[in-house]
């Protein structure tokens, strides 16, 4: 597994820990390939699990961390569509959005074309 961020700003991995810095997300990937979003990694979740630890401590009440799964494809989800907010047509479940002070869970499907 392969972990992409953005260009120029903080990512680094160690084992099965990812540290990021600020204004950053990261997409994991079956392979180290950056020339579409094909290479996201995909799993079917549903009857499944996902586990994660996440250290809330040093994200204050002006800041938020996410953890999002998202149905992204090249052509309407892809790379750059989380600025401030998903835009475009971006099928996503919010497993997360927290900081030190509070939590949230959302799901966003996409249908006919309205998200």
């Amino acid at each position: 597994m392969w972990v992409k961020g953005l260009d120029n700003c903080a990512l680094e991995t160690s084992g099965s820990t990812v540290t990021m810095g600020k204004n950053n997300r990261s997409w994991v990937t079956d392979f180290a390939q950056e020339d579409g979003v094909y290479w996201a990694y995909w799993h079917p979740y549903l009857a499944g699990s996902l586990n994660f630890d996440v250290d809330l401590s040093e994200i204050s009440c002006c800041s938020a961390s996410g953890i999002y799964l998202v149905n992204a494809n090249d052509q309407e989800c892809s790379w750059g569509e989380k600025n401030d907010s998903f835009s475009g047509d971006c099928s996503r479940i919010e497993i997360m959005e927290a900081n030190m002070l509070g939590f949230t869970a959302a799901s966003y499907p996409c249908e006919d074309g309205f998200c």
